[in-house]
C-alpha cells in the first residue's frame, strides 16, 4: 500500500524496436499511431481509471505481437522489466507484506488488453499473491475500480488507513476489536469503496487483525515490564509510538503496517490508558 514512481521509459520507441524483430515483423505506422493514442488515453483515464473499452477497433491481429512483446527474451526487454521491478522496494506496493516484489502484475491484464502488455504505468512490481488473487476483475457492476493503483492514487503517498482499537475484556481475556477507517484530503466515496474492497479482495484485513492482535498483545506486556521498572507514562508511550511511525514511513512509507499500527495506538487516548492501567493478558489475545 505504497505509491509508486513509475520508471520514465520511451514506451512506444521500445515497442517499434521489439517488434521489428518478431515473425513477421510489425511496422506498420498507423499501428504505432494508434497504440500510442492508446496510451495517452490510459494516461488520461488513469486518476480514475474507470471502465473503458477493452477491444479498439482497428488494431487486428497485432495486438497478439504486442501481447507477446512482454515475454520477449531480447535485452531490451529484460531491462525494461528490471526496470519495472526496482520500482518496488522491499515490500509489495498492493499489500505491504514484508516480502520482495518479485513478479510483475498487470494491473489492467493483458488477456483483456493487450495493448497495454508492454506499457510501464500498467505494469506493477507485485508479490506473487497479489499477482495471482488480482485476476482479471478490476471494476465493479457499478465501474468502481476493485483494486488500489501504486501509480495514481496519489492519497497512496498520505497516511490514509488509520486504525481504531477496542480492546473489549473478558474475564480471562481481552479481545481486541479492529476497524479500518480510509481517509485522506480528497478521498472520494469511490476512492473508500475501492480501499474497502482492495483490502477484502487481497486479505490484507483479515491478515492485519491477526498481525495486530499479536502486536497489541507484546506492546501491553513490554509497557507492564516498562511501568515496574521505570515508572513509565503516558507522555512516554505516546512519544515512542509517534517516533515508530516516523521511523517506519520513512522507509517504508506511511501505510506500511508498523506505521498503521503506532499510529493507531497514539492515537487512540482510551486505548493508551488502557495499556498504562490494566493488567497484561497472559493468556494472549483472541482475535474476532
Amino acid at each position: 500500500m505504497r505509491q509508486l514512481v513509475a520508471p520514465r521509459l520511451a514506451t512506444i520507441d521500445i515497442h517499434h524496436r521489439l517488434l521489428a524483430n518478431v515473425h513477421p515483423p510489425v511496422t506498420k505506422k498507423a499501428f504505432f499511431r494508434k497504440l500510442a493514442a492508446r496510451f495517452r488515453h490510459y494516461e488520461r483515464m488513469a486518476p480514475k481509471l474507470r471502465r473503458f473499452n477493452p477491444r479498439p477497433a482497428g488494431f487486428g491481429h497485432l495486438l497478439e505481437k504486442v501481447h507477446g512483446v512482454y515475454d520477449s527474451d531480447a535485452n531490451e526487454a529484460k531491462e525494461f522489466r528490471d526496470a519495472i521491478r526496482r520500482c518496488g522496494f522491499d515490500r509489495c506496493p498492493y499489500c505491504g507484506r514484508t516480502r520482495p516484489p518479485s513478479q510483475i502484475d498487470h494491473f489492467l491484464p493483458r488477456s483483456v488488453f493487450p495493448e497495454f502488455s508492454f506499457f510501464s504505468v500498467n505494469l506493477v512490481p507485485s508479490c506473487p499473491d497479489c499477482n495471482r488473487v488480482k485476476d482479471k476483475d478490476i471494476w465493479n457492476q457499478a465501474g468502481v475500480r476493485l483494486f488500489l493503483h501504486p501509480y495514481y492514487d496519489r492519497f497512496l503517498g498520505l497516511p490514509f488507513v488509520h486504525l481504531k482499537i477496542v480492546p473489549e475484556r473478558t474475564e480471562i481475556f481481552y479481545v481486541p476489536l479492529f476497524e479500518f477507517v480510509f481517509d485522506a484530503p480528497n478521498m472520494s466515496s469511490n476512492d473508500r469503496d475501492t480501499c474497502d474492497s482492495h483490502f477484502d479482495k487481497l486479505g490484507i484485513r483479515r491478515d492485519l487483525e491477526r498481525h495486530f492482535a499479536s502486536l497489541l498483545r507484546a506492546e501491553h506486556r513490554r509497557v507492564e515490564r516498562s511501568i515496574a521498572v521505570a515508572g513509565y507514562k503516558y507522555s512516554d508511550l505516546d512519544d515512542k509510538h509517534r517516533i515508530d511511525e516516523e521511523n517506519f514511513t520513512r522507509e517504508f512509507g506511511p501505510n506500511c503496517w508498523e506505521a498503521i499500527f503506532a499510529r493507531g495506538i497514539y492515537s487512540n487516548q482510551s486505548l493508551m490508558t488502557f495499556l498504562l492501567t490494566q493488567p497484561a493478558s497472559r493468556g494472549g489475545a483472541i482475535t474476532r
